[in-house]
């Protein structure tokens, strides 16, 4: 029971930090000039939500925060994983011309054009 119990707070403190990550991310994103076109859908998850869609994430970080990584570090590895799941999922969204993800250009109508752009744009950050 303690190991459910432990395992639940590593989960939400996790969640935490994700949430910085994400909020740090949001700030990376503002220093484009195309930011009013860019849309983010990780806003108003709640903890049900984000396990969900991010539990490897979840799961990665609360491998580090056991480890004792300092906060600092893991929101970064936070953000890189982000990145790379952006990165991976637009190379997908190319191939298969969907539009899924976590960052969206709104008023592309080309989805090949704005996955290449946001692939770029998480590479780059």
């Amino acid at each position: 029971m303690k190991n459910h119990i432990l395992l639940g707070k590593l989960l939400m403190n996790a969640f935490k930090i994700l949430g910085k990550a994400q909020n740090e991310i949001e700030n990376d994103l503002k220093n484009f000039k195309f930011t009013k076109e860019l849309e983010i859908d990780f806003k108003n998850i709640n903890f049900k939500e984000s396990f969900k869609k991010n539990f490897f994430t979840l799961l990665i970080i609360s491998i580090l925060l056991e480890s004792k990584v300092s906060k600092k570090h893991i929101v970064s590895y936070g953000k890189i994983i982000t990145y790379l799941r952006q990165i991976v999922t637009s190379t997908d969204n190319i191939i298969d011309n969907e539009d899924k993800g976590l960052i969206f250009i709104k008023n592309l109508k080309n989805k090949t054009v704005s996955n290449s752009l946001i692939m770029l744009t998480c590479q780059n950050l």
